[in-house]
């Protein structure tokens, strides 16, 4: 995870503006900027994490499933009709 801001204090017109630095690029911007207008840098982490797709199953686990599918169902149709029913 990228550092946090680093945060200052300053003088404008007799009243007190918290400022913070770029974590990339350096340059001062205000303390409730969401990313440095001179670099486009984000000054704060995202709050929402974009969404992830679920991981595709191999070729393999399919094949193994399909083939013990077929497996199952020709025990049954075996037991079926060696039963005599």
């Amino acid at each position: 995870p990228a550092p946090p801001p680093i945060i200052g204090w300053t003088m404008t017109c007799g009243r007190r503006n918290q400022r913070m630095q770029c974590r990339n690029c350096g340059l001062e911007i205000a303390d409730k900027a969401l990313i440095c207008y001179r670099c486009g840098t984000a000054t704060t982490e995202a709050k929402y994490k974009p969404f992830e797709a679920p991981a595709r199953r191999s070729t393999s686990t399919i094949v193994l499933v399909a083939i013990g599918a077929a497996v199952l169902v020709l025990v049954g149709w075996f037991l079926l009709h060696s039963s005599g029913l």
